[in-house]
């Protein structure tokens, strides 16, 4: 039969209490789990809004080095255009001198013929005698002339020449500046879009497992929280078990207390109607004692 001191149950209860304890211990720590998952949560968040005012910033940074590298790309340009006009004229110079000097050459040949057409007019045999050195001077400034206007012919050539590569020149440089520039901004626009895609990926993946454990938390605080109901409606059931044990062992008790008062007072009820019987028998009276120790 049970009892209210009985070990079973009071280690029952202790054993639950204990749970209770452990229960809320677990609670506790799932609890400063679930605040340090926010506190994780809130960095990353803090992370990757630095990380996009980084970006911003290197944006920024990358269209100001362009527009300083296409500054740079005019000033050179205008500098090299500047160095052309000037080799231009210089060698428009050049060329005007050479073409004065043929036309000075062609003056002087001018000059010759119209001064050995007098002197055929005036003697015949002036004429004769010089004739042979007239041929030869007209040869020598024919010679001269076309020596001239080969000069003049490669001259322009070269001047045409020069003017052709220098606009070759100019075209490349312009081209090979070009390819420079846009191959430094492409490597630096890759770089940079690698380097914030490992950053991107680096915080989606700590975001990720942070969330994962997160979740675990909350799904270990929510079965606790079952548990923990759980336990509490058993507890309450035998609390319930155990108050209904006490009314009966307190029933059970009024009903021996009351059956041993009454089986005292027959008992007795017996000795004080012997009287004098009892007084000459002590032993009798000695028993009844004892049966009466015996039955409390």
């Amino acid at each position: 039969m049970w009892s209210f001191n009985d070990s079973s149950t009071s280690k029952y209860i202790s054993s639950l209490e204990e749970e209770l304890e452990r229960v809320r211990s677990s609670v506790d720590d799932l609890r400063n789990k679930l605040r340090v998952g926010l506190e994780i949560e809130n960095h990353l968040k803090k992370k990757v809004h630095e990380l996009g005012r980084k970006k911003i910033s290197s944006d920024k940074m990358i269209l100001n080095r362009v527009t300083e590298l296409r500054h740079y790309h005019s000033q050179h340009r205008t500098e090299i255009m500047n160095l052309l006009d000037m080799e231009r004229s210089h060698i428009k110079r050049f060329v005007d001198v050479v073409e004065e000097k043929f036309r000075q050459f062609d003056a002087k040949g001018q000059n010759v013929q119209s001064d050995l057409k007098p002197g055929e007019c005036e003697c015949g045999d002036v004429y004769m005698s010089t004739d042979a050195e007239a041929g030869s001077v007209s040869e020598r400034d024919m010679v001269d002339l076309n020596i001239a206007e080969r000069k003049g012919d490669s001259s322009e050539a070269l001047a045409q020449a020069l003017q052709e590569k220098v606009a070759a020149l100019l075209l490349l440089s312009q081209q090979e500046e070009r390819h420079l520039l846009e191959r430094n901004v492409h490597a630096a626009l890759q770089k940079k879009i690698e380097e914030l895609q490992r950053n991107l990926l680096q915080v989606t993946n700590e975001k990720v497992k942070a969330l994962l454990e997160l979740a675990q938390l909350k799904r270990k605080y929510q079965l606790l929280q079952e548990k923990i109901s759980n336990e509490m409606k058993q507890g309450n059931v035998l609390a319930e078990v155990a108050n209904r044990r006490i009314i009966t062992s307190e029933r059970d008790g009024r009903l021996r207390n009351l059956l041993k008062k009454t089986y005292l007072r027959r008992w007795v009820g017996a000795i004080d109607a012997r009287g004098s019987e009892a007084e000459a028998q002590p032993s009798s009276m000695d028993f009844a004692r004892m049966r009466i120790e015996n039955a409390t």
